[in-house]
């Protein structure tokens, strides 16, 4: 049985350029386009699945209030850690399946996404959730 499409960006270049000014930046009272647009300077439309992706992971709060999770994200010492619970909670069902699934290399990570979201192999859906994970797995 499929499930809901796990977390992903179309642009993983931009996701990783947020996480970074997201470390560097102070952290906003909501998290918005503008917040995005403004202090984090990335053009209008180029970071909109951003903010559902930040959500989704639980680093904002269904009203884009940064989490506790986000302040974790910004402590060098507690970086990786933060990460790693995000992508536990943006990834349940990939945790269900494998509870090593971060371990997998490209082909075996592949095949359980095709498995878990019923996406074709060559789906552009598919490498793109294996871009973003291989994007987070380099903070976790």
């Amino acid at each position: 049985m499929a499930i809901e499409t796990p977390p992903y960006v179309g642009a993983t270049g931009i996701l990783n350029s947020v996480l970074k000014k997201i470390i560097e930046a102070q952290p906003p009272t909501r998290f918005t386009q503008d917040f995005l647009t403004t202090k984090l300077g990335f053009k209008k439309g180029s970071g909109n699945a951003i903010i559902p992706f930040l959500k989704r992971l639980g680093f904002l709060g269904s009203d884009g209030i940064p989490t506790e999770l986000y302040n974790k994200f910004r402590n060098s010492s507690k970086a990786g850690i933060a990460m790693a619970q995000g992508m536990k909670m943006g990834y349940s069902e990939l945790y269900t399946r494998n509870e090593y699934w971060h371990d997998l290399d490209k082909k075996e990570l592949e095949g359980l996404i095709i498995e878990a979201t019923g996406t074709a192999k060559n789906s552009s859906t598919r490498k793109q959730i294996t871009g973003t994970i291989d994007v987070l797995k380099q903070y976790a």
